[in-house]
């Protein structure tokens, strides 16, 4: 700083000068120089501090942290459908069906967390018809994935609470593409996931968690029925039939986030466990831990969709067959999601929302009570009494 005949060094804001005449960070966390909401948590960095959301709360920090939320707008119509406030998907076209010529698709999907986008179909024209992933709010933002072809695209996240995607195709007629269906969802730090590197969903696989705006892994070291309960409930599963230790299902790369976990098996979140403290372990990626997680019924299965939505199957004389949307309502769908071990339904759908199925039509004009242990004890027309296509397929969305 310049004075009359001399001048005077000053430290920048979020500094001071120490004893030894050098600018020193200040501490505002430690020293209780900071503002943040009551669920947040100062973290101090260089020159200033940042307010974090607590672990399974989504926000900036500072103003609100709360539930975590997330939504999605679209320029074209039925190309979005959202199954509850934390998830939904975007497709080009539904399952069984072509995507159009001359698209120009658009989706604004926004969080009070990060977005995660995970592409569970993707067969487009290659170098004609293009999905574009910007991070943030439209498509001046920066793009962090342009994909055609047929590979599927890896998860992407956001930097922040915002992803834009667009989809154009050329011209010419795509008979012989599938399109896109990709899932999006909020995630905080403490969301989980189970990693097959499938596109398919499975309830069994390596165990992940989220933290720091990274996904990484978890030790083995005392991982136990109790943790993998606790994860799989998180989850919605009714419960863990198996913990795996030694990466039986394969080395994961990035942070190792928890080692010696010791869930009591009575928390509804893996984070709640105690555990060394975030990022502290003396393992390496050979000792990932693993689960397979229970749905609570051999009978019926949610098919083309996630972990808790889809085409609802039912296992009847030996084979697989799927049940009309007629008089399908929230009651069917109620049983059908207790009866997979969630608590419950969020939605239903109708119209083969997640694609037709294929064999056997089983069920037609299902009436549940509500109270019913199975659907399959709920009246209908009978075992492949019918007049119904697969296009009137029934789903359900399960409340996680």
């Amino acid at each position: 700083m310049n004075n009359d005949g001399s001048y005077t060094c000053q430290c920048d804001g979020g500094y001071r000068r120490n004893a030894a005449g050098n600018c020193s960070d200040i501490d505002e966390c430690k020293l209780s120089l900071y503002s943040c909401h009551k669920l947040a948590q100062c973290v101090n960095i260089p020159g200033y501090y940042d307010c974090r959301c607590n672990t399974g709360y989504g926000g900036d920090g500072q103003q609100y942290c709360g539930a975590p939320v997330v939504n999605s707008t679209s320029t074209c119509t039925n190309k979005t459908v959202e199954l509850t406030t934390v998830d939904g998907f975007i497709q080009s076209n539904k399952r069984g069906e072509w995507y159009e010529n001359r698209m120009d698709c658009q989706w604004n999907i926004t969080s009070n967390a990060w977005v995660e986008l995970t592409f569970d179909r993707f067969d487009t024209e290659l170098y004609d018809d293009y999905v574009t992933v910007s991070d943030g709010t439209s498509l001046s933002s920066p793009v962090i994935g342009r994909f055609s072809g047929s590979k599927r695209p890896l998860p992407l996240i956001s930097s922040s609470n915002n992803l834009y995607v667009r989809f154009t195709t050329d011209a010419a007629q795509n008979k012989q593409y599938k399109g896109f269906r990709a899932n999006y969802r909020v995630i905080t730090g403490g969301s989980i996931r189970i990693n097959n590197s499938s596109p398919i969903p499975s309830p069994e696989g390596r165990v992940e968690i989220f933290y720091d705006g990274k996904w990484g892994t978890i030790c083995d070291d005392g991982w136990d029925m109790n943790d993998a309960n606790v994860f799989c409930r998180q989850l919605g599963f009714t419960r863990a039939l198996r913990a795996y230790s030694s990466a039986t299902h394969g080395q994961g790369t990035g942070p190792i986030w928890m080692d010696d976990v010791a869930c009591s098996g009575s928390e509804a979140h893996l984070h709640e466990c105690r555990h060394r403290g975030w990022g502290k372990h003396d393992c390496t990626h050979s000792r990932d831990a693993s689960v397979r997680c229970s749905y609570g019924s051999s009978v019926v299965r949610l098919a083309d969709g996630g972990l808790h939505f889809g085409r609802v199957e039912v296992y009847a004389y030996g084979q697989w067959g799927t049940v009309c949307d007629h008089y399908w309502d929230m009651r069917e769908a109620h049983v059908v999601c207790r009866q997979l071990g969630f608590t419950g339904a969020a939605s239903v759908t109708y119209w083969a929302t997640f694609g037709p199925g294929s064999g056997r039509i089983w069920m037609n004009h299902v009436h549940c009570g509500g109270g019913e242990s199975s659907l399959l004890n709920c009246r209908h027309d009978g075992w492949g009494n019918h007049h119904c296509s697969h296009w009137e397929d029934a789903g359900v969305v399960c409340s996680i």
